[in-house]
């Protein structure tokens, strides 16, 4: 047995140091890269939301209690961590969800690497990542999908135990960040160790049992959030903390049960970072015309609706009739891949094939990995950034899948309505994934190098907003940085509706809302009663409004489904100007 891993051990240093020079090499493309742009932008919205929360945490208010997460406590305590070793900082926490994508790309790589054999195939795959990592402040997500895949993989082709610790590790920090892709990889763990112990063995080596295999991870998980329980009833937040859980299932379930309407449910989770349909705060120009195209949903959703399907032929535009391509593309590629994964590998199975039932096994499981951001996506929030960060993990089922067909085409050699699926298949991922990666790069949504065009302009101000800006959002964030200034003092309170946390960010002004997020989908029946009470209550110095459709509708104009809390501050503020959309109305 130690001579079996000693020899296993060397295979696998071995195999690293031939490995190394091609993830050094991400390594340094992922550097240029996103040198180039990386303090391009600064989102006011989603980003200045991340900024802020994890700013207000650092100051000792509690997670959930004082204030809104909507994702779990992990997603902001590393940069809480960060901000309290180098002072809040914007850029800084720019670079280090850049540094989070660059391992997305290693593991991409590290994925398809153990999938085909091929080091110069992962290498692509991973410069894809590269190219195209997703907006900045969301990496976090395909990263997820990522290093589960990665870890699934791992399980898959070992015997032992180790695999299983390190997925009950994983499953834990994947709960801590996000509780529904906690749930979603909790299934896709349980799943795999079940089908592994179908998978006929070539050598005399038993793999663990699949309920024991469950009780390991499930008890590693619930290890790892321990601390993190301990803590937040020592901060006077644990049932807020547990509270959550239990949400969760109840939204899966509900969601599930109503499945996926032409758009999102009129109730959903609320959502305090999934706004955010491209990578900049919103246009100035937010309170013009809405476009044709932006009408109410049919089966009345207030939340932002999906391209009808029909654009893909019918649009005028090639980037509308693109942008509806990639929006219900994963459904016909992940739908092949599946059913055809499914018949090959119960083919494999009953032919006690281990390597092949191996290979079908992970294919299988990498796409169905990545599907657990698909419902975000095209559920709930069917926007560019949300389908930036679904699609690397996608990219890397879809290359994985790829692999496998091609292979089969060339192994069922009898086998003709086979091939001839393997081969549709295999044309159809890879027209998929290249209209997607030449779409995507142009498009900054996208979190590429293209956020660099147009913008040239340095800009400061304070949390270390260190940013490129464009000519046009250089003076209107001026305006707003000096006109909050002028009419408050440090310590005063500044408020923001519908989404704008990032004024409070780079003006460095507190506020005093639990949660930094509202629209007509989310906000409560007596929204205009209580936030006037709060108004007259604390007394803000400033109160921005933006008038944007936030689900492109004119129903979800804060004017429209806030009338009392506009005519209020209209009455008791003076409007002192509007920049880039925001009405900047201070105290009289």
């Amino acid at each position: 047995m130690l001579e079996r891993w000693r020899a296993a051990h060397q295979a696998q240093l071995g195999r690293l140091r031939a490995d190394a020079p091609w993830l050094l090499g991400l390594i340094l493309v992922a550097a240029a890269y996103y040198g180039i742009y990386f303090r391009c932008g600064f989102n006011l919205s989603d980003e200045g939301s991340v900024a802020l929360l994890s700013q207000r945490i650092l100051q000792g208010e509690r997670p959930l209690a004082d204030l809104m997460l909507g994702y779990n406590v992990l997603w902001f305590y590393p940069i809480v961590g960060l901000f309290w070793l180098c002072g809040v900082s914007v850029l800084a926490m720019k670079i280090y969800f850049f540094a989070l994508a660059t391992l997305s790309s290693l593991l991409g790589f590290a994925s398809i690497r153990k999938i085909s054999g091929h080091r110069l195939y992962a290498f692509i795959v991973g410069l894809i990542l590269i190219a195209i990592p997703g907006t900045s402040y969301r990496v976090y997500l395909p990263l997820l999908v990522i290093v589960n895949s990665y870890c699934l993989l791992r399980l898959i082709w070992s015997q032992g135990w180790t695999w299983l610790v390190i997925g009950g590790l994983l499953l834990g920090i994947t709960f801590l960040l996000r509780i529904d892709l906690g749930i979603f990889f909790s299934i896709i763990w349980l799943g795999t160790t079940l089908l592994r112990s179908f998978v006929p063995r070539d050598s005399a080596a038993k793999s663990p049992h699949p309920l024991l295999a469950a009780l390991l991870m499930a008890s590693i998980a619930i290890a790892v959030h321990l601390p993190f329980y301990l803590y937040a009833e020592k901060q006077g937040f644990g049932p807020n903390f547990l509270q959550q859980y239990t949400d969760s299932y109840g939204v899966i379930r509900s969601g599930l049960a109503r499945g996926f309407p032409k758009s999102a449910p009129a109730n959903p989770p609320r959502p305090i970072l999934a706004v955010n349909a491209s990578a900049d705060s919103p246009p100035s120009d937010s309170v013009a015309a809405l476009p044709k195209s932006a009408k109410p949903a049919a089966d009345g959703s207030k939340t932002l609706g999906r391209k009808p399907v029909e654009q893909i032929w019918k649009a005028k535009k090639w980037r509308t009739r693109i942008h509806a391509f990639v929006t219900y593309a994963p459904i016909v590629s992940a739908g092949m891949a599946l059913i055809l994964t499914l018949i090959i590998g119960a083919r494999q199975i009953r032919r006690r094939e281990p390597e092949a039932a191996r290979r079908c096994l992970s294919t299988l499981m990498i796409v169905g990995a990545a599907l657990t951001l698909f419902p975000q996506f095209f559920g709930f929030r069917p926007d560019m950034s949300h389908l930036a960060e679904f699609m690397p993990g996608f990219v890397v089922a879809a290359a994985g899948s790829v692999f496998y067909f091609s292979e089969e085409i060339r192994r069922q050699s009898g086998l003709r309505l086979l091939q001839l699926g393997s081969g549709v298949a295999c044309l159809f991922l890879v027209l998929h994934t290249g209209i997607w990666c030449l779409f995507a790069f142009f498009q900054s949504g996208a979190g590429t190098i293209s956020m660099r065009i147009g913008r040239n302009v340095p800009f400061k101000a304070a949390n270390g907003v260190d940013v490129l800006l464009s000519a046009e959002d250089y003076q209107g964030y001026s305006k707003i940085r000096d006109l909050v200034a002028a009419h408050s003092k440090p310590g005063e309170y500044v408020v923001c509706y519908p989404y704008s946390p990032g004024i409070n960010v780079l003006c460095d002004r507190p506020t005093y809302e639990w949660s930094l997020y509202v629209d007509n989908a989310v906000r409560a029946k007596d929204f205009d009663a209580k936030t006037i009470a709060k108004i007259e209550a604390r007394k803000p110095a400033v109160i921005v409004l933006d008038d944007w459709a936030i689900n492109q509708t004119e129903e979800s104009r804060f004017s429209v489904w806030a009338r009392g809390t506009q005519a209020y501050v209209a009455s008791n503020y003076r409007l002192e100007g509007t920049h880039l959309g925001h009405q900047i109305y201070v105290r009289r």
